[in-house]
């Protein structure tokens, strides 16, 4: 019980990137792009509708979770794309709820394509400090901390956000980087002892992918992603197997610094339609938390139609004047 505590007031007060406060972490990120780099919207020229679910570290009291919806599409205008998404981020007490609207304008290259995007939205940061426990605290009739950096209720502020990137891409070639919460904006949580205000650092990511043509049926996809404070690095390297553009499975590998190991993970997914895709990955836990974590476990889903495919082709209608 006592980990559970101090577990549930770390994740609540602490705001370092090594915790992911500011960025969030998926281990299909290839698949989910945009929630980290606005340039990614309308990249492969199809409307997109993704959600995925995460839960990290099964098997501690108040373990993170994630839920996300992102949609992507190109517009019909000066090479514009457009996008929005949601992400709800969930640690122990604390939420950090993202809401963003997204524009990429795309040019074509005589090699390839590259787009700069842009978004802007919002985050709210809430805590329930009912849900944490302090040593010195007592909770035999009310909820009371003793500590005036506990709240002793739930707890919100809001702050704007701003995110940009570059995303190019050529052949079987995918770059991207972005620079994210630019603003580095901060919230103030009202509390009856006064306002705490909880700094979010600007953080980058850098990603690549290449696609590998094997054969008429498989490829093969190595990727990685980086992402930094500047203090502060998170790596995942990822390589998957894919079966005529159905079945895949993969493997992923994530670590902090050369000395620390977060987990390896395995990837399996399928296509259900043309159009409609489910994967699942589960990580095992690499790190110390391997003693008290059951591992990670992440639901992934894609609706995805490609602008062609909505364009049919004329009737043909016959007259026998021109026969």
């Amino acid at each position: 019980m006592k980990k559970s505590i101090v577990f549930s007031i770390v994740l609540a007060l602490n705001v370092f990137f090594v915790v992911a406060q500011n960025a969030q972490q998926f281990t299909h990120y290839m698949f989910n792009q945009l929630t980290y780099n606005p340039a990614y919207a309308g990249f492969d020229n199809a409307i997109n509708l993704t959600a995925l679910y995460r839960a990290q570290w099964l098997g501690i009291e108040g373990n993170p979770t994630l839920q996300s919806f992102s949609a992507h599409s190109p517009l019909n205008f000066a090479n514009s794309n457009a996008g929005i998404y949601v992400l709800n981020d969930v640690m122990g007490a604390q939420r950090t709820t993202h809401f963003h609207l997204a524009y990429a304008y795309r040019q074509p290259l005589s090699f390839g394509n590259i787009s700069f995007g842009f978004s802007a939205g919002m985050f709210q940061q809430q805590l329930n400090g009912a849900k944490l426990r302090a040593p010195q605290g007592n909770y035999e009739t009310d909820i009371n901390h003793n500590d005036n950096l506990i709240p002793n209720n739930t707890v919100s502020g809001i702050a704007p956000e701003i995110n940009t990137g570059v995303y190019f891409n050529t052949g079987g070639l995918q770059l991207g980087i972005s620079a994210n919460n630019i603003t580095a904006s901060r919230t103030n949580l009202n509390t009856t002892f006064g306002d705490a205000k909880i700094q979010f650092t600007r953080y980058y990511t850098a990603m690549a992918l290449y696609k590998i043509v094997l054969s008429k049926k498989f490829t093969l996809s190595p990727s990685a992603l980086l992402k930094t404070d500047l203090a502060h690095y998170q790596t995942d390297f990822n390589l998957i197997l894919q079966y005529q553009n159905n079945i895949y499975l993969g493997s992923s590998f994530r670590g902090n610094t050369r000395k620390s190991f977060d987990a390896v993970s395995f990837l399996f997914g399928f296509n259900i339609t043309k159009s409609f895709r489910l994967g699942y990955s589960y990580d095992y836990t690499l790190s110390s938390l391997n003693s008290v974590s059951n591992g990670s476990h992440e639901i992934f889903a894609n609706y995805r139609i490609l602008l062609k495919d909505l364009v049919k082709p004329g009737k043909k209608i016959y007259n026998p004047r021109f026969l």
